[in-house]
């Protein structure tokens, strides 16, 4: 099973998860298993400030048997945590999330 690249899906920038993780689980065959994790993901985007955080985005990642990876990447205050948790409860049902775009400068990647 592959790490959760969260600067390949949900920030190229300079970035560091905030707060507290929250699993969510369901019952199967009477045990609880995680289904999914929900996390805060700040980037810092200004190259002259590298501190300041410019934007933060909720990231939901599905877990199941055979893989783990991010399925939403949702601007913070886009959706309300109910919403979140509905996206996060039904993760396991939807496609990995595409890569986010590269950083250029002068067309050249740098990120």
């Amino acid at each position: 099973m592959l790490p959760l690249n969260y600067q390949e899906f949900v920030t190229r920038d300079m970035s560091t998860i905030s707060g507290k993780a929250e699993w969510r689980v369901a019952t199967k065959d009477g045990r609880k298993v995680p289904i999914a994790l929900i996390v805060r993901v700040q980037a810092r985007e200004d190259d002259a400030n590298p501190e300041k955080v410019t934007r933060s985005f909720i990231a939901v990642a599905k877990i199941t048997p055979n893989e783990a990876c991010v399925t939403d990447r949702i601007p913070e205050g886009a959706q309300s945590e109910t919403e979140v948790r509905r996206e996060a409860d039904s993760a396991q049902t939807r496609s990995c999330a595409q890569p986010q775009p590269p950083v250029t400068v002068d067309g050249a990647i740098i990120r």
